[in-house]
């Protein structure tokens, strides 16, 4: 191709290339970039979504510094990572999302950890602590978890007898089997036993509104923990505490149309972008650094 200067009348010769035309295979934007500035944009959407920093406060660090991942880019992989997460609202009237086990179950089939890192959320609701809604809004997440724990126990095993059902009809069956001298007594204890399992809980004033799920968790859950586990602490809730950052993500947001759904995910993207972490920081030098300044803190007193 040959161009002309108007004023000067210069001709100069341009060399178009051409191979790329017509050819659908052409990418741009994060697509098109290096494997190292796809991890670079990768680490900085990590570090934005790990301190809730907004998009505007980046944009306008990246006009201060030089280097730094353009904010289109960020927020192009952004939306491509929350095209993988599958969110479906809650039933009930309550807002809320959820991610159930067919739409993620790389969630359902994590190994329990009691670090922050070991826990997932999976369904979040805007409502009061409250068993009917917890009920409504959650029930397809919880007949998922029970159809997982039920495929994992089912071995062809003859299930547990009913609790009530045993207390029932256990101290008929201990005519024979123990001393005459102790018999009377044992089948004493357990129907005395029976009659106080079988009381109302509301005769010690504990009715349904004041047994809150912690407690239900205690009475008909831990005991199936600790017997797959071996110990309770992996499955306690210290590790969900964390999950009070969806409060910060919510409160800092200004727009919050879909706050439940930006929740789940957020933790997806976390998810899928947890080896952008610099594990070596938080998990090594940050504790050497503690006990640097706490020992300097201690030789500063005993000086004075």
């Amino acid at each position: 191709m040959t161009i002309k200067e108007i004023n000067s009348d210069i001709r100069h010769n341009l060399v178009v290339d051409n191979s790329g035309t017509g050819n659908t295979n052409n990418v741009s934007g994060f697509d098109a970039l290096s494997d190292d500035d796809k991890g670079k944009v990768e680490k900085v959407l990590f570090l934005l979504d790990k301190f809730c920093v907004g998009d505007a406060f980046y944009h306008e660090i990246t006009m201060l510094v030089e280097g730094l991942p353009k904010s289109y880019l960020v927020k192009q992989r952004r939306d491509q990572l929350n095209k993988m997460c599958h969110i479906t609202s809650t039933p009930g009237e309550e807002h809320g999302a959820q991610l159930t086990k067919k739409q993620d179950k790389r969630i359902y089939n994590c190994s329990p950890k009691c670090s922050a890192k070991g826990n997932h959320t999976i369904a979040v609701v805007k409502g009061k602590e409250d068993y009917d809604v917890l009920k409504h809004c959650f029930r397809d997440v919880f007949t998922d978890i029970n159809d997982m724990l039920r495929e994992k126990t089912r071995s062809g095993r003859r299930h547990t007898p009913d609790k009530k059902k045993l207390l029932k009809e256990h101290p008929e069956k201990l005519e024979g089997l123990i001393p005459p001298a102790a018999e009377i007594e044992t089948k004493s204890l357990w129907i005395k036993f029976s009659i106080i399992y079988s009381i109302e809980t509301n005769v010690f004033a504990f009715t349904k509104s004041k047994v809150t799920p912690y407690m239900h968790v205690v009475v008909y859950h831990v005991p199936t923990f600790l017997k797959t586990y071996k110990i309770v602490k992996l499955c306690s809730g210290q590790g969900v505490e964390k999950n009070n950052v969806a409060r910060s993500i919510v409160l800092r947001k200004s727009n919050n149309w879909d706050a439940a759904a930006d929740v789940l995910k957020l933790e997806s993207r976390q998810w899928d972008l947890r080896k952008q972490e610099c594990t070596e920081y938080w998990e090594h030098q940050l504790e050497e650094e503690r006990k640097k300044r706490k020992t300097n803190d201690m030789n500063n007193i005993s000086m004075c």
